[in-house]
């Protein structure tokens, strides 16, 4: 090949490229538009929530069966980075992120799962006034409330 066929490909593979970027960039901006329904977004969610409870699972599983013993939102997502656990954001209209549960944190999950207590949840209620709330045995519920002694103190 010669240096201008290369040159060639080169400019078509790019605008091929930036083509396919815009119309993507377009189509996620009339998707948060337009497209995605409430429904759409809890799901996200709940998903963004399972996966954070398997990733704290694994962190156990290599702890001594421990939680992460975070003080920050920031040092908690980077532990649980390492295991998986990618998206802390919420698709909650109000914003917002799945936050740990202060009150656990660095707990026995064997207890914690004993006990039905709350690991991680929303930050913020959507309209409805329900978050996301993570049980220590990997189940995610959107409730208005946690549950009476849910976000308890475990023994360590």
């Amino acid at each position: 090949m010669t240096t201008r066929t290369k040159k060639i490909i080169a400019i078509v593979v790019t605008t091929i490229v930036v083509t396919r970027s815009v119309v993507y960039m377009r189509e996620m901006a009339w998707w948060n538009r337009y497209g995605s329904s409430v429904g759409q977004r809890k799901y996200v969610t709940s998903s963004y929530a399972k996966r954070i409870g398997l990733a704290i699972s694994m962190y156990a599983a290599d702890n001594d069966d421990c939680l992460p013993m975070a003080d920050t939102k920031t040092a908690w997502q980077a532990l649980l980075r390492q295991y998986g656990a990618t998206a802390f954001e919420s698709h909650n209209p109000q914003g917002g992120s799945i936050v740990p549960n202060p009150r656990v944190a660095g707990g026995k999950l064997s207890y914690l799962r004993e006990h039905h207590l709350i690991v991680a949840f929303e930050q913020k209620r959507w309209e409805e006034g329900e978050r996301v709330f993570l049980f220590a045995d990997g189940k995610v519920k959107f409730l208005k409330e946690a549950p009476v002694g849910a976000m308890g103190t475990p023994s360590r």
